[in-house]
């Protein structure tokens, strides 16, 4: 929650200062608020200090997680930093590895946004399943899955060298995975959603009408309606 009211607020930021906002060094807007603005970190960009933050954030929710799964876990030290390891590299190819080995070719308004929209996807489908595990209790951690395998192959493609994938036909390539993630994690929700609800017996994507009784049946039994989609 508190992620999507920060995105919404820098949104909103944007569509009324206009993007330049982001650009500015720390200097100007220390000066308009009396603040002793000696010193180099005073000419870093917003977008620049903002980036930083994000990543001090990032390590030390890493940090505090991890040692809270460690205090809990009964499988050791070294199990419990291993499963965080294919989450670890993901993030190091979607943030450093993958936009620095092409910027060329993510850095454009034609592939910008279909890239973040895979990381998206990718992230919440990873999340998504980490979560579910754990409040189900159940027994396996969730180290990999079919997503996070196809993106690291994609990344790790561009990192080396594009020796399997050549350059010219990535852009193509982010849209492809793009596509199969999103319909991977449409289906997904739609098969948890379904679970759930046939679980909690409810109705959550459909109509369901009230339960009925059968004259011949009486109170004792009932018979349920049909779903309509």
């Amino acid at each position: 929650v508190d992620g999507l009211i920060v995105v919404t607020i820098v949104f909103l930021q944007t569509g009324i200062f206009g993007p330049d906002i982001w650009h500015e060094p720390l200097r100007h807007y220390a000066n308009r608020m009396n603040i002793n603005t000696h010193g180099p970190i005073w000419d870093t960009a917003v977008i620049d200090a903002m980036g930083w933050v994000c990543v001090v954030f990032i390590l030390w929710n890493q940090l505090s997680s991890g040692y809270n799964a460690i205090r809990k876990t009964r499988n050791g030290v070294g199990y419990t930093l291993l499963t965080a390891a294919p989450y670890t590299v993901f993030c190091a190819l979607a943030f450093w590895g993958w936009p620095g080995a092409s910027p060329e070719i993510i850095y454009t308004e034609r592939v910008f946004i279909p890239y973040l929209v895979l990381c998206g996807m990718t992230n919440a489908y990873t999340i998504s399943t980490i979560t579910l595990r754990h409040v189900t209790k159940h027994p396996s951690f969730p180290m990999t899955n079919a997503l996070m395998v196809s993106f690291a192959a994609c990344g790790l493609n561009a990192v080396t060298g594009h020796h399997v994938i050549p350059k010219e036909h990535e852009a193509i390539l982010i849209y492809a995975i793009m596509a199969t993630a999103i319909m991977y994690f449409a289906i997904y929700v739609r098969s948890t959603v379904k679970q759930i609800c046939d679980h909690m017996d409810i109705w959550c994507l459909a109509i369901k009408h009230p339960k009925t009784e059968t004259k011949s049946e009486g109170p004792a039994k009932r018979t349920r309606s049909k779903k309509v989609d």
